[in-house]
């Protein structure tokens, strides 16, 4: 009986030696993999990117060039390539309040008044601040980046003037709609 355990012990022994030796080398294959694969594509949060299209009544606006400021709250500014100048304004971190615009150059140079009449109508300091600018993906090209100047200034029916004036750079002025984000179809990019 005692040869009978000792055998047994020896064929355990022998058994978790190779179990240990299978198992080392499968975890050694699996931190190879890890290491030689590329890293996963970065996570896409809420809110609009370059790349994707909205469908709005009757038309589409292709989202090409982006940047955003963050100064307490997310704006984030695209280009939409279309016949004429477009841009799509995020004013909030989960792209529910989105503004339609088109440049606007008929606002005088100068520090923004906190009250401006546009198209006979009154338009309110929202809110005003300096931040920094930065692209919203890091393979695009940015509408501006660096520190900026920005005005948000709106009524109450919706329209709303956005004035963002980068340091060194040319200022942009667009005037434009808060969009019903229920009628607004967003079609995810690449």
């Amino acid at each position: 009986m005692i040869v009978e355990l000792a055998i047994g012990a020896a064929l355990i022994g022998a058994s978790s030696a190779i179990a240990r030796t299978i198992w080392a080398r499968r975890n050694a294959a699996a931190a190879t993999r890890r290491a030689a694969a590329p890293p996963p594509p970065r996570a896409r949060g809420p809110g609009l990117y370059p790349g994707d299209v909205l469908m709005l009544a009757g038309s589409e606006l292709a989202l090409e060039r982006a940047s955003e400021i963050e100064d307490g709250a997310l704006v984030r500014v695209l280009e939409a390539i279309s016949r004429e100048p477009r841009f799509v304004i995020q004013l909030d971190a989960v792209g529910d309040r989105l503004v339609i615009a088109t440049p606007y150059p008929r606002l005088p140079e100068g520090r923004v008044a906190d009250v401006v009449a546009v198209e006979s109508r009154s338009l309110t300091l929202v809110r005003r601040g300096e931040a920094v600018a930065r692209p919203v993906l890091d393979d695009r090209e940015p509408l501006f980046s660096g520190r900026c100047r920005f005005t948000v200034l709106a009524d109450r029916a919706g329209k709303h003037l956005i004035v963002i004036e980068p340091d060194g750079g040319e200022r942009l002025c667009l005037l434009g709609d808060l969009a019903d984000r229920r009628l607004i179809d967003l079609l995810p990019g690449g």
